[in-house]
């Protein structure tokens, strides 16, 4: 699930600030919403196996998803997320997240004790060591780095990354996969 989109509340576009801050607060979105929508629309039912993705907004929308319990959500990988889901027992939850990141510190630095499924685990590096102005940027901030980061991990040979080798592993064995992207725009309420 994507991050932020528009820094203008009254965009047009759902995954703005004003998501934002609702989802921070806990509260409903019109960006969750249109993610709940395209799940829909995509054909999952409500108790089927998801397994969700997210960078930034799109991190606290995938918490959100494996918190409300409408879909079985075995997979919660989150990268720059602003917030730390107390996800259930079963669900497999990998943070992402840079020391520098400002939006990811907003977290507040996680829970106390792992949560989630036995696997789940925080990888988390300084992604800028170098300051300057591109901090003002959000640098650290950035899909690229996280990307640098996920495939730092994938590359690792700690043990913690064995789970999400496995489920790469069966993901990939898949006979089919189907993608479609989804477009949303706030609606006129």
């Amino acid at each position: 699930v994507a991050g932020t989109q528009a820094v203008s509340g009254g965009s047009g576009d759902p995954f703005d600030m004003r998501s934002n801050l609702e989802l921070y607060r806990g509260e409903r979105s019109a960006s969750l919403e249109s993610v709940e929508l395209a799940l829909r629309e995509a054909g999952v039912d409500p108790g089927e196996p998801v397994h969700v993705f997210g960078h930034s907004q799109g991190a606290m929308l995938a918490s959100a998803l494996a918190l409300e319990g409408t879909y079985d959500v075995q997979t919660l990988i989150t990268y720059g997320s602003p917030v730390e889901a107390a996800v259930p027992d079963g669900v497999l939850s990998v943070g992402i997240r840079h020391t520098d990141d400002p939006v990811a510190g907003l977290a507040g630095g996680g829970h106390a004790e792992t949560v989630g499924a036995p696997g789940s685990f925080v990888a988390e590096r300084v992604a800028d060591p170098v300051g300057g102005v591109q901090d003002l940027a959000l640098a650290a901030h950035g899909i690229e780095r996280y990307a640098e980061t996920a495939a730092m991990v994938d590359a690792s040979s700690d043990p913690r990354a064995a789970a999400l080798r496995d489920l790469w592993s069966t993901l990939g064995s898949a006979e089919r996969v189907t993608v479609t992207e989804y477009a949303a725009s706030r609606g006129s309420g």
